[in-house]
């Protein structure tokens, strides 16, 4: 029989015994050491990366309805319109990618999984998270992804 601990959805598990790892918000609100502080500061800085990430959706979607105006006649001038709309889309298109990672990883902080690696369950090093606070994966499976 393996005594391994398995991770599911929050929750250690070896036998019968169950424990929380210290990342979810449970432990947080009952404990007073400086991982809650931790975890609480990230969770507000999400947060504020969240809404200034959907306000920027707001003002990018506000200057592509401005563009709906027909194109100019001058085909020079069609021609940076027309540019500066696909600046407009490239713009919407990584805005709507960050905001889905923010999203996803203030869904682990809820769910109380935030700090794990999605890839290998391992713990994402706290260095990563303080550096990037959306991460979900350690840096080795960001590595073998190509990413981050």
């Amino acid at each position: 029989m393996n005594a391994t601990p398995t991770r599911t959805r929050g929750l250690a598990v070896t036998g019968a015994a169950t424990r929380k790892p210290p990342h979810t918000r449970h432990w947080l609100q009952a404990a007073a050491g400086e991982h809650s502080g931790d975890l609480l500061r990230l969770h507000e800085v999400l947060a504020g990366r969240q809404q200034l990430l959907s306000e920027r959706l707001v003002r990018i979607e506000e200057d592509r309805q401005r563009r709906q105006s027909p194109l100019s006649q001058d085909f020079a001038e069609q021609a940076g319109e027309r540019e500066n709309d696909e600046v407009l889309d490239r713009l919407a298109e990584a805005t709507e990618l960050e905001l889905a990672q923010v999203r996803k990883a203030l869904g682990h902080i809820d769910a109380g999984d935030y700090g794990y690696c999605e890839v290998c369950d391992s713990e994402i090093a706290p260095a990563r998270l303080a550096a990037l606070p959306d991460a979900t994966t350690c840096v080795r499976c960001a590595e073998r992804a190509g990413r981050d």
